[in-house]
């Protein structure tokens, strides 16, 4: 998605596949102002690695349950370099 235009004050923005601001977390973090902002997720498994270099960035789980909202965090040299990988990728 494009990029937002944010208010003074954490703006509440979500994260989902669809209907949602941002596909990806990393680019609702990349999108927030230096005053923050509040990153509601929607329920799904989100394989990312996701840098927050700014403050006041607040994440929240949307839907009745939290387990429904997983990020996980995958930078082993097999997931970098597919499942059939013998080496290490440099």
């Amino acid at each position: 998605m494009g990029a937002m235009a944010w208010g003074r004050g954490p703006k509440p923005v979500t994260v989902g596949a669809t209907g949602a601001d941002f596909t990806t977390i990393q680019a609702a973090v990349n999108a927030a102002p230096e005053t923050g902002a509040v990153i509601r997720i929607q329920p799904g498994i989100y394989r990312e690695v996701v840098h927050v270099d700014k403050p006041k960035i607040q994440f929240r789980g949307e839907g009745k349950d939290p387990a429904n909202v997983v990020l996980v965090y995958g930078n082993s040299a097999a997931s970098t370099c597919g499942r059939r990988a013998r080496r290490l990728c440099l």
